[in-house]
């Protein structure tokens, strides 16, 4: 009875202090919370999102090396290499826009693109018919097929 006990109170000691928290604000140059920017530890599945006020808290594991990135929709993805203890740890962030460009589009009225591919499909039809009677599959399936 005592080891369920023992084992009870090392899952209650282990959930409160066998991670850290990581807080902050996360905002544009104009000092503009950014909202919903992704926030993860690098090469887990661990992560969360900020909230409408740019705010987020992420728990990560205790006493080690952590990768933390920022990742959002027209900024720079950002990597912040931080040192956990036992204590929380903030980490306040400036996400920088990324710029950029694309090359030139040019768009003809009179021609369609996809005429060329289907002409080469029209060529190349009894070497695709044949492809396919030749194709043969085997597969199991749990469920009946009805």
């Amino acid at each position: 009875m005592s080891n369920k006990y023992l084992l009870l109170l090392l899952f209650i000691y282990s959930s409160f202090y066998g991670s850290a928290q990581v807080f902050g604000l996360v905002v544009d140059k104009n000092n503009d919370p950014l909202p919903f920017v992704n926030i993860y530890i690098e090469e887990t599945l661990s992560g969360t999102t900020t909230n409408a006020n740019g705010e987020y808290q992420l728990n990560v594991p205790t006493n080690g090396e952590h990768v933390i990135v920022f990742k959002y929709l027209g900024y720079k993805t950002e990597k912040r290499t931080i040192t956990t203890d036992s204590s929380d740890y903030e980490l306040n962030l400036t996400m920088t826009e990324e710029g950029l460009s694309l090359n030139e589009v040019e768009i003809v009225a009179n021609t369609n693109p996809a005429n060329a591919i289907i002409k080469k499909t029209i060529e190349n039809r009894k070497e695709i018919q044949e492809k396919i009677s030749n194709y043969k599959v085997n597969f199991y399936s749990k469920g009946l097929i009805k």
